[in-house]
């Protein structure tokens, strides 16, 4: 049986354009951290773990909807890393379109 290289390529192209969008800003969102990791270094599920080592800046590309208020979106482990939250939103489970929860709309600076 012949074994067939596109496969491959498919699966590396996908991987690599969900990883950096065209301007090298990693990008963000729910898919890729509950069902893939988002980048190198980042596991499966909540938080996306960002110690920097796939960049230094990153952006969403949809909102983070996490499971629940103990639960982070995003853990920074390490310093000079920039996320941009491009108008969307960092929000618990349950509350997509509920105004008596509160979404994460900024980032604390340390």
């Amino acid at each position: 049986m012949k074994k067939d290289g596109s496969v491959l390529i498919i699966v590396m192209l996908f991987v690599t354009t969900t990883i950096l969008s065209t301007d090298g800003v990693v990008e963000m969102n729910h898919i890729c951290a509950t069902q893939l990791g988002c980048f190198s270094g980042d596991s499966i599920g909540y938080p996306v773990s960002i110690d920097g080592i796939s960049g230094k800046n990153y952006r969403l590309t949809s909102d983070l909807l996490i499971p629940d208020e103990n639960t982070n979106g995003i853990d920074v482990n390490t310093f000079n890393i920039s996320i941009d939250l491009n108008g969307l939103s960092i929000v618990r489970s349950g509350c997509e379109n509920n105004a008596a929860c509160v979404a994460v709309t900024s980032l604390p600076c340390w």
